[in-house]
Protein backbone atom coordinates (compact mmCIF):
# COMPACT_ATOMS: atom_id res chain seq x y z
CA UNK A 1 0.00 0.00 0.00
CA UNK A 2 1.25 3.49 -0.86
CA UNK A 3 2.25 5.80 1.96
CA UNK A 4 2.67 9.57 2.11
CA UNK A 5 4.17 11.71 4.86
CA UNK A 6 3.19 15.19 6.01
CA UNK A 7 5.81 17.02 8.09
CA UNK A 8 4.57 19.96 10.16
CA UNK A 9 6.93 22.22 12.11
CA UNK A 10 5.45 23.41 15.41
CA UNK A 11 7.54 26.55 15.94
CA UNK A 12 5.38 29.12 14.15
CA UNK A 13 2.63 28.39 16.66
CA UNK A 14 4.42 30.87 18.89
CA UNK A 15 3.87 33.59 16.27
CA UNK A 16 0.22 32.98 15.40
CA UNK A 17 -3.06 32.27 17.12
CA UNK A 18 -3.57 28.68 18.24
CA UNK A 19 -6.88 28.66 16.42
CA UNK A 20 -5.06 28.73 13.08
CA UNK A 21 -3.14 25.57 13.99
CA UNK A 22 -6.34 23.77 14.92
CA UNK A 23 -7.99 24.85 11.68
CA UNK A 24 -4.93 23.65 9.76
CA UNK A 25 -5.02 20.22 11.41
CA UNK A 26 -8.76 19.82 10.86
CA UNK A 27 -8.39 20.73 7.19
CA UNK A 28 -5.51 18.29 6.71
CA UNK A 29 -7.61 15.50 8.24
CA UNK A 30 -10.62 16.41 6.10
CA UNK A 31 -8.56 16.36 2.90
CA UNK A 32 -6.94 13.01 3.74
CA UNK A 33 -10.34 11.43 4.36
CA UNK A 34 -11.71 13.01 1.19
CA UNK A 35 -8.78 11.76 -0.88
CA UNK A 36 -9.11 8.22 0.48
CA UNK A 37 -12.84 8.18 -0.10
CA UNK A 38 -12.12 8.55 -3.81
CA UNK A 39 -8.91 6.48 -3.99
CA UNK A 40 -8.86 2.82 -5.02
CA UNK A 41 -7.13 1.44 -3.07
CA UNK A 42 -6.83 3.82 -0.13
CA UNK A 43 -3.38 5.15 0.80
CA UNK A 44 -1.72 5.55 4.19
CA UNK A 45 -0.71 8.90 5.64
CA UNK A 46 1.64 9.66 8.49
CA UNK A 47 1.60 13.06 10.20
CA UNK A 48 4.96 13.99 11.73
CA UNK A 49 4.95 17.04 13.99
CA UNK A 50 8.44 18.38 14.68
CA UNK A 51 8.85 20.54 17.78
CA UNK A 52 11.53 21.91 20.09
CA UNK A 53 11.69 22.47 23.84
CA UNK A 54 9.72 25.73 23.74
CA UNK A 55 6.44 23.90 23.08
CA UNK A 56 5.23 21.33 25.66
CA UNK A 57 4.96 17.95 23.93
CA UNK A 58 1.92 17.03 26.02
CA UNK A 59 0.05 20.08 24.71
CA UNK A 60 0.78 19.19 21.07
CA UNK A 61 -0.10 15.54 21.67
CA UNK A 62 -3.45 16.59 23.10
CA UNK A 63 -4.21 18.83 20.10
CA UNK A 64 -3.42 16.04 17.65
CA UNK A 65 -5.47 13.50 19.59
CA UNK A 66 -8.49 15.80 19.48
CA UNK A 67 -8.30 16.23 15.70
CA UNK A 68 -7.14 12.83 14.44
CA UNK A 69 -9.64 10.41 15.89
CA UNK A 70 -8.82 6.85 16.89
CA UNK A 71 -11.12 5.47 14.23
CA UNK A 72 -9.56 7.39 11.34
CA UNK A 73 -8.46 4.73 8.87
CA UNK A 74 -5.07 5.09 7.14
CA UNK A 75 -3.95 8.02 9.32
CA UNK A 76 -1.24 7.82 11.96
CA UNK A 77 0.61 10.62 13.72
CA UNK A 78 3.64 11.02 15.91
CA UNK A 79 5.85 13.69 17.44
CA UNK A 80 9.48 14.29 16.53
CA UNK A 81 10.91 16.29 19.43
CA UNK A 82 14.44 17.66 19.67
CA UNK A 83 15.92 20.49 21.73
CA UNK A 84 17.76 23.45 20.26
CA UNK A 85 16.39 23.22 16.72
CA UNK A 86 15.00 26.16 14.78
CA UNK A 87 12.40 26.42 12.01
CA UNK A 88 14.38 24.86 9.15
CA UNK A 89 16.20 22.38 11.37
CA UNK A 90 12.85 21.09 12.63
CA UNK A 91 11.79 20.41 9.05
CA UNK A 92 15.03 18.52 8.38
CA UNK A 93 14.64 16.54 11.61
CA UNK A 94 11.03 15.57 10.91
CA UNK A 95 11.79 14.51 7.35
CA UNK A 96 14.57 12.13 8.36
CA UNK A 97 12.07 9.78 10.00
CA UNK A 98 9.47 9.99 7.22
CA UNK A 99 8.52 6.74 5.49
CA UNK A 100 6.23 7.97 2.72
CA UNK A 101 7.33 7.99 -0.90
CA UNK A 102 6.29 11.65 -1.08
CA UNK A 103 7.01 14.03 1.81
CA UNK A 104 4.73 17.06 2.11
CA UNK A 105 5.91 20.03 4.17
CA UNK A 106 3.39 22.31 5.81
CA UNK A 107 3.74 25.05 8.42
CA UNK A 108 1.73 25.15 11.60
CA UNK A 109 0.31 28.62 10.85
CA UNK A 110 -0.96 28.17 7.28
CA UNK A 111 -4.41 26.88 6.34
CA UNK A 112 -4.82 24.78 3.17
CA UNK A 113 -7.49 25.61 0.63
CA UNK A 114 -9.80 22.80 -0.53
CA UNK A 115 -8.02 20.50 -2.95
CA UNK A 116 -4.55 21.45 -1.72
CA UNK A 117 -3.37 17.93 -0.83
CA UNK A 118 -4.65 16.03 -3.84
CA UNK A 119 -3.28 18.73 -6.17
CA UNK A 120 0.21 18.48 -4.69
CA UNK A 121 0.27 14.68 -4.79
CA UNK A 122 -1.20 14.32 -8.28
CA UNK A 123 1.58 16.54 -9.64
CA UNK A 124 3.97 13.63 -9.10
CA UNK A 125 2.29 11.45 -11.72
CA UNK A 126 4.67 13.21 -14.10
CA UNK A 127 8.00 11.36 -13.76
CA UNK A 128 10.04 14.51 -14.41
CA UNK A 129 8.49 16.21 -11.38
CA UNK A 130 10.59 15.84 -8.23
CA UNK A 131 9.74 18.94 -6.17
CA UNK A 132 6.38 20.71 -6.19
CA UNK A 133 5.85 24.05 -4.50
CA UNK A 134 2.35 25.06 -3.62
CA UNK A 135 1.01 28.60 -3.84
CA UNK A 136 1.08 30.55 -0.57
CA UNK A 137 -0.93 33.78 -0.37
CA UNK A 138 -1.53 36.27 2.43
CA UNK A 139 -4.78 35.97 4.38
CA UNK A 140 -6.79 39.13 3.66
CA UNK A 141 -9.52 38.66 6.26
CA UNK A 142 -8.33 41.67 8.30
CA UNK A 143 -7.00 45.12 7.45
CA UNK A 144 -3.31 44.31 8.01
CA UNK A 145 -3.54 41.37 5.64
CA UNK A 146 -5.21 43.49 2.97
CA UNK A 147 -2.68 46.30 3.45
CA UNK A 148 0.32 43.98 3.09
CA UNK A 149 -1.08 41.67 0.41
CA UNK A 150 0.13 43.91 -2.41
CA UNK A 151 3.52 44.79 -0.96
CA UNK A 152 4.88 41.75 0.91
CA UNK A 153 6.72 38.75 -0.57
CA UNK A 154 3.67 36.46 -0.85
CA UNK A 155 1.60 36.83 -4.04
CA UNK A 156 -2.14 37.29 -4.20
CA UNK A 157 -4.39 34.24 -4.24
CA UNK A 158 -4.07 32.44 -7.58
CA UNK A 159 -7.08 32.41 -9.89
CA UNK A 160 -5.83 29.56 -12.13
CA UNK A 161 -4.53 26.09 -11.27
CA UNK A 162 -1.39 25.55 -13.33
CA UNK A 163 1.66 23.27 -12.98
CA UNK A 164 4.77 25.12 -14.15
CA UNK A 165 8.48 25.43 -13.50
CA UNK A 166 9.58 27.91 -10.85
CA UNK A 167 13.01 29.16 -9.72
CA UNK A 168 11.96 29.39 -6.05
CA UNK A 169 9.66 27.85 -3.46
CA UNK A 170 8.28 28.67 -0.01
CA UNK A 171 9.24 26.28 2.78
CA UNK A 172 5.73 26.44 4.26
CA UNK A 173 4.02 24.57 1.41
CA UNK A 174 5.83 22.09 -0.84
CA UNK A 175 6.40 18.37 -1.48
CA UNK A 176 9.37 16.26 -2.58
CA UNK A 177 10.08 12.65 -3.46
CA UNK A 178 11.66 10.90 -0.46
CA UNK A 179 14.28 9.27 -2.69
CA UNK A 180 15.79 12.76 -3.09
CA UNK A 181 16.03 13.36 0.64
CA UNK A 182 19.82 13.60 0.44
CA UNK A 183 19.44 16.65 -1.80
CA UNK A 184 16.62 18.05 0.28
CA UNK A 185 17.94 19.25 3.59
CA UNK A 186 17.86 22.95 4.26
CA UNK A 187 21.43 24.27 4.54
CA UNK A 188 22.82 26.04 7.57
CA UNK A 189 22.21 29.78 7.43
CA UNK A 190 24.53 32.60 8.35
CA UNK A 191 24.81 33.14 12.11
CA UNK A 192 21.92 35.23 13.38
CA UNK A 193 19.55 34.71 10.43
CA UNK A 194 16.09 33.23 10.87
CA UNK A 195 14.86 32.95 7.27
CA UNK A 196 16.43 32.40 3.86
CA UNK A 197 17.47 28.74 3.80
CA UNK A 198 14.77 27.94 1.22
CA UNK A 199 16.39 30.45 -1.16
CA UNK A 200 19.77 28.79 -0.60
CA UNK A 201 18.32 25.33 -1.15
CA UNK A 202 16.61 26.41 -4.37
CA UNK A 203 19.99 27.56 -5.69
CA UNK A 204 21.56 24.20 -4.74
CA UNK A 205 18.81 22.32 -6.56
CA UNK A 206 19.04 24.47 -9.68
CA UNK A 207 22.84 24.19 -9.77
CA UNK A 208 22.54 20.40 -9.57
CA UNK A 209 20.13 20.35 -12.51
CA UNK A 210 17.01 19.54 -10.49
CA UNK A 211 13.94 21.48 -11.57
CA UNK A 212 11.46 23.01 -9.16
CA UNK A 213 7.81 22.93 -10.18
CA UNK A 214 4.95 24.92 -8.74
CA UNK A 215 1.25 24.13 -8.81
CA UNK A 216 -0.84 27.24 -8.25
CA UNK A 217 -3.84 25.05 -7.40
CA UNK A 218 -2.19 23.81 -4.18
CA UNK A 219 -2.93 26.93 -2.17
CA UNK A 220 -2.57 27.80 1.51
CA UNK A 221 -3.27 31.07 3.30
CA UNK A 222 -0.53 32.61 5.43
CA UNK A 223 -1.37 35.00 8.28
CA UNK A 224 -0.11 38.59 8.32
CA UNK A 225 2.10 39.62 11.25
CA UNK A 226 0.29 38.98 14.53
CA UNK A 227 -0.07 42.42 16.10
CA UNK A 228 2.04 45.57 16.11
CA UNK A 229 5.08 44.12 17.88
CA UNK A 230 5.34 41.15 15.52
CA UNK A 231 4.81 43.50 12.56
CA UNK A 232 7.78 45.66 13.57
CA UNK A 233 10.04 42.72 14.44
CA UNK A 234 9.16 40.98 11.16
CA UNK A 235 10.30 44.05 9.23
CA UNK A 236 13.54 44.36 11.21
CA UNK A 237 14.23 40.63 10.81
CA UNK A 238 13.61 40.74 7.07
CA UNK A 239 16.17 43.51 6.66
CA UNK A 240 18.77 41.55 8.61
CA UNK A 241 18.02 38.26 6.86
CA UNK A 242 18.01 39.78 3.36
CA UNK A 243 21.41 41.33 3.98
CA UNK A 244 22.89 38.11 5.37
CA UNK A 245 21.47 36.13 2.45
CA UNK A 246 23.07 38.46 -0.09
CA UNK A 247 26.37 38.19 1.74
CA UNK A 248 26.09 34.39 1.51
CA UNK A 249 26.00 34.55 -2.29
CA UNK A 250 28.01 37.68 -3.07
CA UNK A 251 30.25 38.29 -0.09
CA UNK A 252 30.37 41.37 2.10
CA UNK A 253 30.82 44.80 0.53
CA UNK A 254 32.15 47.91 2.22
CA UNK A 255 29.78 49.73 4.56
CA UNK A 256 28.80 52.61 2.30
CA UNK A 257 27.96 50.43 -0.68
CA UNK A 258 25.84 48.01 1.36
CA UNK A 259 24.03 50.88 3.07
CA UNK A 260 23.19 52.52 -0.24
CA UNK A 261 21.98 49.25 -1.75
CA UNK A 262 19.71 48.56 1.22
CA UNK A 263 18.31 52.09 1.00
CA UNK A 264 17.62 51.67 -2.69
CA UNK A 265 15.97 48.26 -2.25
CA UNK A 266 13.71 49.38 0.58
CA UNK A 267 12.55 52.52 -1.20
CA UNK A 268 11.98 50.60 -4.42
CA UNK A 269 9.76 48.19 -2.43
CA UNK A 270 7.89 51.14 -0.87
CA UNK A 271 7.31 52.67 -4.30
CA UNK A 272 6.09 49.41 -5.84
CA UNK A 273 3.89 48.66 -2.83
CA UNK A 274 2.37 52.11 -2.86
CA UNK A 275 1.74 51.94 -6.59
CA UNK A 276 0.06 48.53 -6.22
CA UNK A 277 -2.19 49.83 -3.43
CA UNK A 278 -3.31 52.75 -5.60
CA UNK A 279 -3.93 50.77 -8.78
CA UNK A 280 -4.69 47.23 -7.61
CA UNK A 281 -6.41 47.78 -4.26
CA UNK A 282 -9.55 45.95 -5.39
CA UNK A 283 -7.55 42.74 -5.92
CA UNK A 284 -6.65 42.80 -2.22
CA UNK A 285 -10.14 43.83 -1.11
CA UNK A 286 -8.99 47.27 0.09
CA UNK A 287 -11.71 49.87 0.38
CA UNK A 288 -10.93 53.37 -0.88
CA UNK A 289 -11.06 54.74 2.67
CA UNK A 290 -8.39 52.19 3.73
CA UNK A 291 -5.82 53.34 1.17
CA UNK A 292 -4.14 56.11 3.24
CA UNK A 293 -3.67 53.84 6.25
CA UNK A 294 -2.48 51.00 3.99
CA UNK A 295 0.15 53.30 2.53
CA UNK A 296 1.26 54.06 6.08
CA UNK A 297 1.61 50.33 6.77
CA UNK A 298 3.84 49.95 3.70
CA UNK A 299 6.03 52.91 4.70
CA UNK A 300 6.46 51.70 8.29
CA UNK A 301 7.19 48.09 7.33
CA UNK A 302 9.83 48.85 4.70
CA UNK A 303 11.48 51.47 6.88
CA UNK A 304 11.75 48.75 9.57
CA UNK A 305 13.31 46.50 6.97
CA UNK A 306 15.83 49.22 6.12
CA UNK A 307 16.64 49.83 9.79
CA UNK A 308 17.10 46.08 10.34
CA UNK A 309 19.67 45.92 7.55
CA UNK A 310 21.54 48.99 8.78
CA UNK A 311 21.58 47.82 12.41
CA UNK A 312 22.90 44.45 11.20
CA UNK A 313 25.89 46.25 9.67
CA UNK A 314 26.69 48.16 12.86
CA UNK A 315 25.65 45.74 15.63
CA UNK A 316 25.68 42.23 14.12
CA UNK A 317 25.72 40.42 17.46
CA UNK A 318 22.73 42.39 18.71
CA UNK A 319 20.58 41.68 15.66
CA UNK A 320 21.65 38.04 15.72
CA UNK A 321 20.21 37.56 19.21
CA UNK A 322 17.15 39.79 18.73
CA UNK A 323 14.42 40.06 16.09
CA UNK A 324 13.75 36.30 16.19
CA UNK A 325 10.87 35.07 14.06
Amino acid sequence: MEKFSIVIEWENVRLSEMDRCRRMLREVRRQILELNAAAQPAVDFEIIVALNEYIPAALVRNELAQVFQAGDAHIEWRLAAAAGLNYYELKNFGARSAEGKIIVFLDSDVIPDPGWLVTLLQSFVHPEVNVVAGHTYLDQSDFLGRAMALSWFFPLRATEAVLKESPVFHANNFAIRRCLLGKFEFPRMAAGATRGACVQLAVVWRNSGMKIHQHTGAQVSHPPPNGGRHFLIRGLAQGRDDLLLRRTFRGQSWFGRESYRELRRSYAAMFEGGKAIFWQRKKAGLARREVPLALGVVLVYWHCRLIGAWVMQIFPKFTGSHFRI
